[in-house]
């Protein structure tokens, strides 16, 4: 027996004590009372069907498919640990045992079709382990049946007893995996593979149109699913399709039009011939005059559109599941939609999809097509489009089916192929397609946010009824949060707010606020996840915080906007190259690009006006060319682009960088002889270079108040930042980059705490915990009520209770990893990543406490009496809680729990 097969038959044993054991040459497994729990090959196949390097103990796996069997041990069968004193152990343990058999009682009543076959085993043991932690024996790599014949019998029992930690394991492994399913779920998964229907998708709508977007402005105004009804909007105008007129220009019923309404220049009514050739041109420059233009009529007929909904083999997982949501944002984007057909392609025929009806949506997800496209079905769909010519054809399809050479040959062959192709992988990539569909470019383009689509809409709301539904700890539902607290990580953007506050994004896209004047006082986390981008400008206005980041080649520009105690809202601006500065007048936001700029409105992101550039942008609002520098603007209606004067005796070619500072009149610029100086005005800066060198454009960056700049000469390895205010170059700091070294950030808040616990326990009222290296630490107050957390090595012995994970915290909701440990008296303890602690009794009337966990003094926060602790907890303006009260109540509640 080599080692691969001694490590299966080690993993695969069975022990005197277990309540199972392998029978008639270890082919069945047999219950303790003689009855069949499973044959070996089906105990195979089910542990097939789970990662190989995931796999729980077999213990756990015998448990749950005894259960499938109406097999259910006794609280008996699981004895406590001798050494532990029994009035410390009893009530503990048997609750615990209580509720985990409790789970494993739902299996057996659970319905046939979910536990009888093997088919529904294999389905539900991937649903209970799918979040089992990694075991020490690792990756098995000779699962197969040939192993039991090539190893004795006897290699499968053994003589040496389960620690009763290990069977304890074993039973709460199964019911931890139990409690995260129901029956409707468990049979979502069985039949489409799938935990949940895509009913936070884009899509989720109802029909008519009308309908849809009726709910959709309801849900604006819901705190749980404000943020999927924005996801949906935003889809919806990705998929809005150019309209065609069914009636032309010269054909129709003619009329004069206004100066909102221009026709062409050879269309000019007679009377305004009558005026003189200036009185002429001046009308026609300044759009005021009259044309006589054949307008079409002003209502479209009614619309009918046919979508064609892929579910080839290149759409199997996730990508089905948001081609489907796609298919409903097209239906309910269009409020003039009066008819509906959709089909799915099967061989060389269509299908016909209902997705007006759960049950309809349900058989779309379970069909799987093995095609690798729908090139075949292709040549019937000429005859169902032509019961209706005028209808508008839509392909939903994966990107790779789009580019498929086979796909395409049959698509140029088709007798009618379809008006539009719309393309959605599972990063959640939109493209549309217009036909013909060679060498064009798309007409539409947006990048979702997958993960945040799909969650669970008690996942998406925000410290109110939703935290409620997920039991979650009352500090989290308080906003603004009740401690401060330090901030850790780095700095993409930041800006000093009005009240002189420190408003930052940092690289893990948290937007967090604080106090830069004082590194000694903690912050708060503003927003838990801003979408993914580079910030190019942010500003706090009227109470909300507005951003705009950079696109790239495939992800359009975003506003952002966030208010606190809501989610971030983000809508897509112009895309195809990211966007190089932006520039705020009013309520109006200057999108500046290489060769063109855009104005969306502040408040809305709406669209205001876009104009191409007359140069290449140089840097901020401006532009140059060879002749000319032009700057960007906005002159309350459109944008302008106005000429700068340069002195005759500088020249152009002499200017390296043109500029703005900040509360000084501009703009400036940069020499080749570094010399920083105002066009208009007298003051010249000198800054120093090394011997024999000059400034080059591409070798200068300005920071972004313009008081800062830094030089670089690449060949010399030499830079200097070097600040106009004072005159004098300034120290490097240890950080690079050059927004670091030209707009270095205030130091983040800082105070050390520990995060690293995996169990807690609770004896004669004092609270321990116990770290993953293994150290226990006691948290105890003294004899000034003030609390501390000290190491406690006599505390091995405890009932110790292990932190699990909250299935619903979501780190982009809360900002925060939540694990919780339930007390043997029905209350719980919960471990917050953020290194704190909190604390809720089963009686619904006690107050609830949170610790922070670290060296020195403890923070406490009790609902009852606020907050007490060192200065760097406390919230500004805040009255700190006396400690004698505090203390008292947290001493009960420990009590309690």
């Amino acid at each position: 027996m080599n080692a691969e097969q001694r490590m299966t038959a080690q993993y695969l044993r069975s022990r005197p004590s277990d309540l199972w054991d392998w029978k008639e040459g270890a082919s069945v497994l047999a219950w303790s009372d003689g009855a069949t729990i499973a044959f070996r090959q089906e105990a195979l196949q089910v542990l097939r069907a789970l990662p190989q390097d995931r796999l729980p103990p077999f213990g756990a796996v015998v448990l749950l498919l005894a259960a499938c069997r109406g097999r259910i041990p006794e609280a008996e069968d699981f004895p406590g640990d001798p050494g532990t004193p029994g009035h410390l152990e009893d009530s503990a343990r048997r609750a615990s045992i209580d509720a985990s058999l409790a789970e494993l009682k739902r299996v057996a009543s659970l319905p046939d079709a979910l536990r009888a076959n093997l088919a529904a085993k294999c389905a539900l043991a991937r649903a209970v382990f799918e979040s089992a932690p990694p075991q020490p024996f690792g990756r098995l790599q000779n699962l197969r049946d040939d192993v039991f014949d090539q190893v004795d019998p006897s290699e499968f029992s053994s003589y040496d007893d389960p620690t009763d930690d290990e069977k304890h394991r074993c039973l709460h492994l199964v019911a931890s995996g139990l409690r995260r399913h129901t029956v409707e779920s468990l049979t979502i998964r069985l039949r489409t593979g799938l935990d949940a229907l895509p009913e936070a998708s884009p899509g989720a709508v109802s029909l008519p149109a009308v309908q849809a977007r009726r709910l959709l402005e309801e849900l604006l105004h819901d705190p749980e699913l404000r943020p999927l009804a924005m996801a949906a909007r935003q889809l919806m105008a990705a998929t809005q399709l150019p309209r065609h007129l069914h009636v032309s220009d010269d054909l129709a019923v003619g009329g004069v039009s206004d100066i909102s309404n221009r026709g062409s220049i050879d269309r000019l009514l007679l009377s305004e011939l009558a005026h003189d050739d200036l009185t002429l041109a001046a009308r026609v420059a300044l759009r005021e005059a009259l044309y006589l233009r054949h307008e079409p009529p002003e209502h479209q007929p009614p619309l009918s559109r046919c979508l064609l909904i892929d579910s080839g083999i290149r759409l199997w997982g996730l990508p089905r599941l948001i081609l489907v949501a796609a298919a409903l944002a097209f239906v309910a984007e269009d409020l003039k939609l009066e008819s509906l057909r959709a089909w799915r392609p099967s061989g060389r025929g269509w299908v016909p999809v209902n997705l007006l009806s759960r049950e309809g949506l349900i058989e779309h997800l379970e069909a799987l097509d093995i095609d690798p496209h729908p090139g075949e079905a292709l040549d019937s769909l000429a005859g169902m489009l032509d019961a209706d010519p005028t209808a508008q054809s839509i392909l939903l399809t994966h990107p790779d089916v789009f580019s498929d050479p086979v796909f395409r040959r049959r698509l140029d062959k088709a007798e009618r192929p379809p008006d539009f192709i719309c393309t959605l992988d599972r990063q959640g990539r939109f493209t549309l397609h217009a036909a013909p569909f060679h060498s064009r470019a798309p007409i539409a383009e947006s990048l979702l946010d997958v993960e945040s689509l799909f969650l669970e809409p008690s996942a998406r709301g925000l410290w109110g009824a939703s935290a409620e539904a997920e039991n979650l700890p009352a500090f989290i539902k308080v906003d603004p949060c009740p401690m401060l607290l330090p901030i850790p990580g780095r700095v993409d953007y930041w800006f000093l707010a009005a009240d002189d506050r420190c408003i930052a994004a940092l690289s893990d896209r948290k937007l967090v606020e604080y106090d830069p004047r004082d590194s000694h006082i903690g912050g708060r986390v503003l927003c838990p996840k801003l979408p993914p981008g580079r910030k190019l400008w942010a500003e706090e206005i009227d109470g909300a915080v507005f951003l705009v980041q950079a696109g790239s080649t495939r992800r359009p520009n975003r506003w952002v906007r966030c208010r606190r105690g809501d989610p971030a809202e983000a809508i897509d601006l112009c895309g195809g190259e990211p966007a190089c500065a932006v520039i705020r007048f009013d309520r109006v936001l200057l999108v500046i690009r290489e060769h063109d700029v855009y104005a969306y409105g502040l408040d809305d992101a709406k669209l205001l006006d876009r104009k191409v550039s007359p140069s290449r942008w140089h840097r901020g609002r401006y532009f140059s060319s060879l002749q000319q520098f032009h700057l960007a603007h906005w002159d309350g209606r459109r944008i302008e682009f106005q000429p700068v004067p340069v002195p005759a005796q500088l020249g152009l070619s002499g200017i390296v960088a043109l500029f703005d500072r900040a509360g000084l009149e501009g703009p400036w610029a940069l020499n080749h002889l570094c010399q920083a100086f105002p066009l208009q005005g007298d003051q010249k800066i000198q800054i120093p270079l090394p011997l024999g060198q000059s400034a080059h454009p591409r070798n200068v960056h300005v920071s972004r108040d313009g008081h800062r700049i830094q030089l670089t000469i690449p060949n010399l390895g030499w830079s200097q930042v070097f600040d106009l205010e004072s005159g004098r170059a300034l120290p490097k700091p240890g950080r690079g980059g050059e927004s670091d070294l030209t707009d270095p950030w205030p130091t983040l808040p800082a105070h050390p705490l520990t995060r690293s616990f995996d169990a807690v326990a609770i004896v004669a009222s004092t609270l321990f915990l116990r770290s993953r290296k293994g150290d226990r630490f006691a948290i105890e107050v003294d004899d000034q009520n003030r609390w501390r957390m000290t190491p406690d090595p006599n505390a091995s012995d405890a009932p110790w209770l292990p932190f699990e994970p909250i299935a619903r915290s979501h780190p982009e909701i809360h900002g925060c990893h939540l694990q919780a440990a339930a007390t043997a008296r029905g209350g719980s303890v919960c471990l917050d990543s953020r290194g704190l602690l909190h604390l809720r009794s089963a009686n619904s009337n006690a107050p609830e406490a949170t610790l922070s966990l670290g060296p020195g003094r403890l923070a406490i926060w009790t609902t009852a009496d606020g907050v007490c602790g060192p200065a760097f907890f406390m919230p500004p303006g805040s009255r700190a809680a006396h400690p004698e009260l505090a203390a008292r109540t947290l001493s009960q509640l420990i009590a309690e729990l």
